[in-house]
């Protein structure tokens, strides 16, 4: 059986000569190390995804709720509230 033009032979004495080489001699030029080569527009989404899991802090808003709280001036109007709150229900999440 030929592979290519090569005999069973050649591929078994080419196999056993890379076998022999040290580890040094096999390597690509990059070493190890794989080669990822992303497009822009992966880039741009990856930087995007990223972005999108870190937490939104929103310091001033905290900041401006936690003093009216303090207050006593923070009020939710009651008909905002309940249709929060059964959302929340309708979504599994109370």
């Amino acid at each position: 059986m030929k592979v290519d033009g090569i005999s069973q032979v050649q591929a078994a004495r080419a196999y056993g000569t890379y076998n022999k080489l040290g580890k040094q001699e096999r390597q690509s030029p990059a070493g190890d190390k794989d080669i990822l080569d992303l497009s822009p527009e992966t880039v741009i989404l990856r930087e995007l995804v990223r972005e999108a899991a870190q937490p939104v802090e929103r310091e001033e808003l905290i900041q401006d709720i936690k003093r009216r709280l303090q207050d006593g001036t923070y009020s939710v109007p009651a008909e905002q509230l309940a249709a929060r709150l059964v959302e929340e229900i309708r979504l599994g999440r109370m």
